[in-house]
């Protein structure tokens, strides 16, 4: 048994594992990707550091995460601390390499994974201060993600609809766009875009106001909403949404009076 406390240890877990499953999540395309094509084809860009440039750089960023789970089979506060800092570590590095930056996956996996380091380094407190702090943390973590992307979305493009008319109704071969496309005349098409664009930049902005709500409010709202913009999108969305969601969840196992041990 672990000598940190249950709850802390679920906790522990159910982000880690959520953290993990986002990283992993389009696996079957980076294996092929991070061990074979860029290594075939590197990328060059002499302004960089060569670290940040180089395949093995991020061939060994991308996979070494998968020593995370030695801290979720066997919790103890050393393989918890050690594997948050390789959290920490992979996704940063991950931010900043040529290969690997473009993706979104990656920063939501830092932030998360800086809450995730902080916990750990607390993993021997029960007290209820830790709890509070440990859900406002959360709550500012999911809001600063949420709040870059309803700036980078407050353009008139986003707030017409244009931007998605193009990108989901007119482009995305997948259900319910193909069908929509089938079914539904020019305008009335470009009608459902606005508002459906408004109603992301609605969906995200309370998400980035959510450390001013309640947190159970925010947590199976914000849940819900995550999911929602997975569905109405693309499963590969999941890899970005993921660590967030498990963020949430997690603090919602958390007892008002969490027992010792």
């Amino acid at each position: 048994m672990s000598e940190l406390p249950r709850v802390n240890v679920r906790v522990f877990r159910i982000v880690a594992s959520a953290w993990l499953l986002g990283w992993f999540w389009k696996a079957w395309f980076f294996v092929g990707y991070y061990f074979g094509e860029i290594w075939a084809h590197p990328l060059r860009y002499g302004e960089l550091p060569r670290v940040l440039v180089h395949p093995i750089v991020a061939s060994i960023t991308w996979a070494s995460p998968l020593l995370v789970v030695i801290a979720v089979v066997y919790p103890r506060a050393w393989t918890q601390r050690a594997a948050t800092w390789l959290m920490v570590a992979a996704s940063l590095v991950a931010c900043v390499h040529l290969e690997t930056f473009s993706d979104a996956t990656f920063v939501t996996s830092f932030w998360v994974a800086l809450w995730l380091l902080w916990f750990a380094a607390n993993a021997h407190r029960t007290d209820a201060a830790l709890y509070v702090h440990a859900r406002v943390l959360a709550q500012c973590t999911v809001g600063l993600v949420f709040l870059g992307g309803v700036v980078g979305k407050l353009t008139a493009e986003y707030w017409s609809g244009d931007a998605f008319y193009q990108l989901y109704f007119m482009q995305k071969a997948g259900w319910p766009y193909s069908w929509l496309r089938e079914s539904v005349a020019p305008d009335t098409l470009h009608a459902l875009a606005t508002w459906f664009s408004r109603s992301v930049i609605v969906a995200e902005l309370a998400l980035a106001l959510g450390p001013l709500a309640p947190y159970r409010v925010v947590a199976i709202g914000g849940t819900i909403a995550m999911i929602g913009m997975v569905l109405i999108s693309t499963f590969y969305l999941l890899s970005v949404m993921a660590c967030l969601i498990g963020l949430l969840i997690a603090l919602l196992f958390v007892p008002a009076d969490p027992p010792l041990g």
